[in-house]
């Protein structure tokens, strides 16, 4: 007994002599800074469609925080695809919710957030929670881009007018669609645009098209320029279409013989080179295509058999005046 009370007296004597009015100091745990920053969502889906949303979540925790994040939908009053996740320290989280359309024609949401704080759930804060909505719809936007304006192309033999920018907007149900676009566009009387392909990699005009949301074909052309091989004389290869960038290929005889009813023997024509848009000297010869293009071959006069012809001529008067002469001797004898 005397040992148990000389411990508590000195406690007691502690006690007594205690400053009057002093407090003790509470450390409380700082709040976290959690709100809702920006919600990505379709403005549109189809009847029963699989949909995403993507919420960013921005932070400021001292402590690992609990969080609880979903979309509560206001027309059949639960909510969806509830997650649970812990954020430390600073920087922005995404979250990816999966939903699905019902027959409603208007989706009602709100995004809902909150997180642990000194024993409690905190959710009443504005930050905190986000409403949106999405229209349903039984029907897909088609669009189409076309290079030019104004180009009449074909949807299930359906003739549409793409518009002053070359887009075409339509709104299609679900399901596959024959495409169809020109194979060629004139845009001047040398220049002009083949097709080559679509967007996605397809090579085929017309093309099938599986249409089950929100789809953007572009059809892809290549320029192509026309090559104009001119000649007085004779024939010439190379006339033609060729894309940009493209080495075309021209020719003409080398010799070429011009009939003279004058002559028995007829004119004799050489090549001597190409003039307008290429200054070429060979009559088989290239050009690159980086622009409508115009050759035309130049041909020089051979000289030579005029001279032969000439000299034959005077040969066979010649004679037919000595046989004539000996003719008139003969008969004065």
């Amino acid at each position: 007994m005397k040992y148990k009370l000389s411990i508590l007296f000195p406690l007691l004597i502690i006690m007594i002599f205690r400053p009057v009015g002093t407090v003790q100091a509470i450390i409380v745990e700082p709040e976290p800074m959690i709100e809702i920053n920006d919600i990505i969502f379709p403005e549109r889906v189809l009847q029963g469609q699989n949909f995403a949303v993507k919420i960013s979540v921005v932070y400021s925790c001292e402590k690992r925080t609990m969080c609880n994040i979903g979309i509560y939908d206001y027309n059949s009053e639960k909510t969806i695809d509830p997650r649970m996740f812990y954020l430390e320290g600073n920087g922005t989280e995404f979250i990816i919710l999966s939903l699905q359309a019902s027959s409603e024609k208007q989706l009602i949401f709100e995004a809902l957030l909150r997180y642990w704080y000194l024993n409690g759930w905190v959710h009443q804060k504005e930050s905190l929670r986000r409403p949106f909505s999405i229209n349903v719809t039984d029907s897909v936007q088609f669009t189409l881009w076309m290079p030019t304006p104004n180009i009449t192309i074909k949807i299930d033999n359906e003739k549409i007018e793409a518009d002053h920018l070359g887009i075409i907007k339509t709104r299609v149900k679900p399901g596959k669609y024959l495409i169809e676009v020109p194979q060629k566009i004139n845009s001047t009387n040398n220049t002009r645009l083949s097709f080559i392909g679509w967007n996605d990699g397809s090579k085929s005009n017309p093309r099938l098209t599986y249409v089950h949301h929100d789809t953007n074909l572009t059809a892809e052309y290549d320029k192509e320029y026309y090559l104009n091989v001119n000649s007085s004389l004779g024939s010439t290869q190379g006339n033609g279409w060729y894309s940009t960038g493209s080495v075309a290929t021209f020719s003409v005889p080398d010799l070429i013989y011009v009939p003279n009813i004058l002559q028995i023997i007829p004119d004799k024509y050489s090549f001597m080179k190409w003039t307008r848009d290429s200054d070429a000297t060979t009559p088989n010869s290239k050009i690159v295509m980086t622009s409508p293009k115009t050759v035309e071959a130049n041909w020089q006069l051979d000289e030579t058999s005029r001279i032969l012809i000439l000299l034959s001529t005077i040969i066979i008067l010649f004679d037919l005046a000595i046989l004539g002469y000996l003719a008139k001797k003969r008969r004065k004898k």
